[in-house]
């Protein structure tokens, strides 16, 4: 990925873009003075102590609403993993649009978008039987349960809602501004350089917390019920296999050669993160090699920070 550079230093340009995705739920908690009563009640409150009730107006646990909530999970996590977080500034987290490096855009979009498929053809088959899940609340609330909480199913349809959307980065030759347009320039290279920074961060953070995860998983693994899961290797696979190269945007080698150093530890194990985990879970030799190398890396990680 290259990099426009101004004074030697990195700076984003037609590299990457921001994204941004919108996920809409039907809302469906409601504030309820008799759930509030009955809590006083149980709880044995007096006086002014705050207390609210909120009923469920529809089951969360019900097979069908799990699968919207699934859905909606799986597709904030793809966007969590292809794309990075903007530099704070300083006062918490930053809402707002992501980075997005242009070389994982295709896998990164194609996910997505079967994503918003399964959310969709989630709230549909949840509309589908619609009216079943009203009686069912009827039931389950009892004497809490108010039909007119309940929209049409057009309605509820039109509560969910699931897309992404692109924006390009401005570039720095776009800046004109009279007299001001040095300054301002100047300062947008400042964030553009902030914010190839604060993607390298993030990538090695990743490393040293998967790192450590599998270290861990090591520690325990001959643990009574200790349960080892491919997962801890296949997250080390998909950073150096597809994250890094992908979204290196700094051309940063120091992060390269980490993910040679990761993946050098995990192929110790095998060429597949099932077969991995098969490895170290009978093979006490590999086990502590990668034990060592674990440990090695996740110093490395820590002084990139």
């Amino acid at each position: 990925m290259e990099i426009t550079t101004t004074n030697g230093a990195p700076v984003l340009s037609e590299n990457a873009m921001f994204s941004t995705p919108t996920v809409q739920r039907f809302n469906n908690k409601r504030n309820s003075s008799r759930a509030t009563a009955q809590l006083k009640a149980h709880f044995k409150t007096t006086g002014n102590k705050t207390v609210s009730g909120q009923e469920y107006l529809f089951d969360i646990e019900h097979p069908d609403w799990k699968a919207i909530t699934k859905a909606e999970t799986v597709l904030r996590k793809i966007h969590a993993t292809y794309t990075f977080a903007l530099p704070s500034s300083g006062e918490g987290q930053r809402r707002g649009p992501r980075l997005l490096p242009n070389k994982v855009a295709t896998l990164y979009l194609g996910m997505m978008h079967d994503a918003i498929d399964v959310f969709d053809q989630a709230v549909n088959a949840f509309a589908d039987n619609y009216d079943k899940h009203i009686d069912a609340s009827e039931q389950r609330l009892n004497g809490l349960f108010d039909r007119s909480n309940y929209p049409a199913v057009e309605d509820f349809k039109a509560r969910h809602h699931a897309s992404v959307s692109l924006t390009g980065l401005p570039t720095v030759e776009g800046i004109q501004a009279g007299e001001f347009t040095d300054a301002y320039r100047e300062a947008e290279v400042e964030r553009q350089q902030e914010a190839v920074n604060e993607c390298t961060k993030q990538i090695v953070g990743r490393v040293l917390d998967h790192v450590k995860r599998l270290a861990d998983g090591l520690d325990r693994i001959d643990q009574p019920r200790s349960k080892f899961s491919d997962v801890l290797f296949g997250n080390l696979v998909e950073l150096t296999d597809t994250i890094i190269p992908a979204c290196n945007v700094a051309n940063d080698p120091a992060l390269d050669q980490l993910a040679v150093d990761v993946s050098t530890m995990v192929k110790r194990a095998g060429n597949k993160p099932s077969a991995m985990a098969d490895t170290v879970k009978v093979g006490e030799v590999v086990r502590d090699q990668i034990r060592k190398d674990a440990s090695r890396i996740a110093n490395k990680a820590s002084s990139m920070l």
